[in-house]
């Protein structure tokens, strides 16, 4: 597959040139990908990036198989985690199906969620904190919210570049308390389960329409079904 490749219209931009794996990557690939990613986001405004550097046999496939044995709980269980519940007035826990709706237009979402922050992490009951399928998750989450970090800092330089920044930091400097208490960055962890037809109502689907919030978003998925606009 080369640089040029398009799966649909979302282009695949090679990232190898700036991977985690390179600590002074080669300025003619460097600008290539620069030149890459500034068309991209200035047209479509979305991308695939391949050869980022982040290890998908061990991380990506952990975050996966850690997140499913935890939606895999009963109902009951998984209630102990719900957001707000287990932190008071935070973001962080777990989302049950129809709870959310990104849509207002449309009846709420036939997913189910959990939202990762670090610095929340500390504030878990006791109690709850010391739950083996919860902690599994939230390591995977971790991990994976580093190499996330990473990734993103080196994707908004490249982006600082694509605008003729002279300050290449300019964006990776006022996005420095990612991670840090009082800052919303988070993973989400999201679960689509079976269902059957008769139990979807009417207007309503997996996900509704919306446009994220922040400065970055990135996903990985690991199934078809994600359509963009």
């Amino acid at each position: 597959m080369d640089d040029s490749s398009v799966l649909g219209s979302i282009p695949i931009v090679d990232f190898g040139a700036y991977s985690l794996e390179k600590e002074s990557p080669d300025p003619e690939r460097l600008q290539k990908l620069v030149d890459e990613v500034h068309r991209a986001l200035t047209t479509i405004g979305f991308l695939y990036l391949k050869n980022t550097g982040c290890p998908a046999n061990v991380v990506i496939k952990n975050v996966f198989e850690k997140s499913k044995v935890f939606f895999d709980l009963d109902k009951k269980e998984k209630s102990k985690y719900r957001r707000g519940d287990i932190i008071a007035d935070s973001n962080f826990g777990y989302i049950e199906l129809e709870q959310e709706g990104l849509n207002p237009e449309r009846r709420k979402d036939l997913k189910e969620a959990f939202n990762y922050e670090p610095a929340e992490t500390e504030k878990i009951p006791n109690e709850l904190a010391g739950k083996p399928k919860l902690n599994d998750m939230m390591e995977a989450l971790r991990t994976f919210f580093e190499y996330g970090k990473s990734i993103h800092d080196r994707l908004l330089e490249i982006i600082a570049k694509g605008l003729n920044f002279e300050d290449t930091q300019y964006f990776v400097k006022r996005h420095k308390s990612i991670g840090e208490e009082n800052n919303v960055t988070m993973v989400r962890s999201l679960y689509y389960p079976p269902i059957r037809n008769k139990d979807v109502k009417k207007n309503q689907i997996r996900c509704g329409e919306h446009v994220d919030y922040g400065c970055v978003a990135l996903l990985i998925q690991n199934n078809e079904g994600l359509e963009v606009r």
